[in-house]
């Protein structure tokens, strides 16, 4: 419960300062809970594209799932990447759990535990993976 504040207070902060990124991200985050992919997409490129890290987890589990695109495990990892080198710990938990399980890659068990441990600090731990 403490780190879904942390994690609220963290949006809030960091869309306050830019409403119009604000609206994209809630526009982004309502169409994907209706499983309206493509407008996900649209509304999240954009805002991953300045660096916004939920945006960036966000297009990797779009691009991961295969939801409103092909699947492309190559493009989740690499919006993952972006997103888990800035301390995102769903991203960081991805990126573990593909390389744990060979996802696309080769196993590679020091790789995921290298992703794994950051985000078990914070609180995630494999096989979590959901919309932020």
């Amino acid at each position: 419960m403490r780190l879904h504040r942390v994690a609220l207070a963290v949006l809030v902060l960091t869309f306050a300062a830019v409403p119009s990124a604000a609206q994209n991200f809630y526009k982004g985050m309502e169409a994907y809970q209706q499983a309206d992919y493509g407008t996900a997409l649209r509304e999240s490129e954009p805002l991953a594209v300045r660096g916004y890290q939920i945006a960036q987890y966000n297009l990797g589990v779009l691009y991961d799932g295969g939801l409103g695109v092909p699947a492309d495990k190559s493009r989740a990892r690499l919006w993952y990447r972006k997103a888990a080198e800035q301390g995102f710990a769903q991203a960081q938990n991805n990126l573990g759990r593909m390389f744990y399980l060979g996802d696309d890659v080769p196993p590679d068990y020091a790789r995921a535990a290298a992703y794994f441990w950051p985000a078990a600090i914070q609180g995630i731990a494999f096989p979590h993976f959901f919309w932020v």
